[in-house]
């Protein structure tokens, strides 16, 4: 459950599409507890599903339209580009007791949302979980389908190397050898890449920096010692 206040202008401009006239919509939105795992995977699919339906169908209020639907909801098993709106400014400011994301449980995350001209920038996101304090600072660039970027800066501190990987997978692309790794270790990690039209990273696009500082690292792997 959500508690939304603010307020939402410009509705009808928007919507009739006039250049020019954006909706704005600036809302502080709190939650008990954000999964943000079930909405990435709404997201993705809703890109899917309407990557296979026309406006018709999806807009139509009827039980034939909604059949047809869930018929092309249960065959998708690919994600579609999530195209941002260009007309559309919005300010999101975040509060929640607890999130969920991949296999991490967060508390205290706070954070703000902003969506302008095409774009996602997630500023100043911060949360604690038991394995180490997290800090997020993001831009998702999406204003048509062949043209999909995504930059991230993080810093985590006090946080296990092995739970690292869950949240930034892209890391295991840049440094492979710190599979091998386990501990404790303060990192800031920056990332920048394209994106495919199915939002898989784009390898060769991918580029990326990592500072990591530990304490009483472990090698799990001899082998990796040696070839170092």
């Amino acid at each position: 459950d959500f508690l939304i206040n603010g307020t939402v202008s410009n509705l009808r401009r928007a919507i009739i599409g006039r250049r020019g006239n954006n909706l704005g919509v600036h809302l502080t939105v709190s939650s008990d507890t954000i999964n943000i795992n079930e909405i990435v995977r709404a997201l993705f699919a809703g890109s899917a599903i309407q990557q296979q339906t026309d406006s018709a169908t999806i807009w139509a209020d009827d039980d034939h339209a909604e059949e047809k639907l869930t018929a092309v909801a249960d065959t998708v098993n690919s994600s579609g580009p999530v195209i941002v709106p260009h007309n559309i400014d919005a300010q999101l400011s975040m509060r929640a007791d607890h999130v969920l994301y991949s296999d991490l449980s967060m508390r205290d995350f706070r954070g703000d949302v902003l969506m302008y001209d095409g774009a996602v920038n997630l500023r100043n996101l911060a949360a604690s979980t038991d394995v180490g304090t997290i800090g997020v600072d993001g831009l998702y660039s999406a204003p048509d389908a062949d043209n999909l970027q995504f930059g991230l800066g993080m810093k985590v501190n006090n946080f296990r190397l092995d739970k690292l990987t869950s949240i930034v997978p892209a890391i295991d692309s840049l440094l492979p050898v710190m599979e091998n790794f386990a501990g404790i270790v303060n990192a800031d990690v920056a990332v920048t890449t394209d994106l495919t039209p199915q939002m898989d990273i784009d390898i060769p696009s991918l580029r990326g920096a990592i500072k990591i500082e530990g304490d009483s690292l472990v090698l799990l792997d001899p082998d990796t010692f040696k070839t170092l």
